[in-house]
């Protein structure tokens, strides 16, 4: 299966348990790997046989405005499965770091892989 990589995508959340983060956003970092085919894309060289990453990078972007949550892995779990359902992939992996969230650490993150049958 082929791949298509948005790598270090910052994006700008609520999110944390501390009383203090539920107060200003914070910076996320992904990176999404999504698992399809490129060939037809590849051979027709049109956007509409592609699966369009500006388009998907937007809808996370989109994603992380609209909502708020306690722990990157509700956060992390959530994208993937909005992704699994609104764009034609068959599988996501997610590379999630939340800067500074252990002291003396440059981050602490997360990584999943979720896939459908459906595509």
């Amino acid at each position: 299966m082929d791949k298509i990589i948005i790598e270090q995508l910052r994006v700008n959340t609520l999110i944390g348990v501390h009383e203090w983060e539920r107060l200003v956003k914070q910076t996320l970092i992904l990176t999404v790997a999504l698992g399809c085919d490129v060939q037809k894309a590849a051979v027709n060289d049109q956007l509409n046989d592609a699966v369009d990453y500006a388009r998907i990078a937007g809808r996370i972007i989109a994603f992380a405005n609209e909502n708020q949550f306690q722990l990157i892995e509700t956060f992390a779990e959530q994208l993937a499965q909005l992704l699994l359902n609104e764009f034609l992939i068959n599988s996501v992996e997610i590379d999630l770091c939340k800067p500074g969230a252990i002291a003396k650490a440059l981050s602490a993150g997360i990584h999943i892989k979720r896939s459908n049958g459906k595509k």
